[in-house]
């Protein structure tokens, strides 16, 4: 009898433990998901609002540097905001992913390796498209897929398990 109360408080904890993961995964990918949005925003803004300084002062990684500095003079602070939030959500992508081979659930690490190779490959566009001296738009245009992938990846479980919430209630 002793044994049996044993499995069931061990079954308990580890249906607590479950639901606590779980938990802490959809709360990270909503986090994500706040991130990337205002990484979006602030995307937009520097496309459409910020003089990128000419293609002469951006040769080789000096001038690159240089341009990043008289970028930043100039009121390009935030690039470096949207820069600095790029490298946040590729952190959270990654205890996102790292969370989701916990779960040990199919369809939450295949989202999960989408989102995170989804934001590595807008990053590395992002890189590329700043070493080109703010030039090569097939870079800028990869960025912008990459985030666009990268979003679909953490919202769509999102909806997913809205839709088992309402079910189950």
């Amino acid at each position: 009898m002793w044994a049996q109360q044993n499995a069931i408080d061990q079954s308990s904890t580890s249906v607590q433990r479950h639901r606590g993961m779980n938990a802490m995964l959809e709360a990270l990918v909503i986090i994500t998901l706040v991130f990337l949005i205002l990484q979006f925003l602030t995307g937009m803004w520097v496309n459409l609002f910020v003089s990128f300084p000419s293609t002469t002062q951006a040769q080789g990684f000096f001038g690159v540097m240089g341009a990043m500095m008289s970028l930043m003079q100039s009121g390009g602070g935030l690039l470096m905001i949207h820069m600095m939030m790029g490298y946040l959500i590729l952190f959270l992508s990654i205890v996102d992913l790292v969370t989701s081979f916990i779960t040990k659930k199919a369809l939450v690490i295949v989202t999960s390796v989408s989102g995170f190779v989804s934001v590595l490959f807008a990053g590395i566009n992002g890189l590329l498209f700043i070493f080109s001296g703010f030039t090569n738009n097939l870079n800028s245009y990869f960025m912008a897929t990459g985030f666009l992938l990268a979003f679909m990846s953490y919202f769509l479980p999102c909806i997913r398990s809205q839709g088992h919430r309402i079910a189950s209630a």
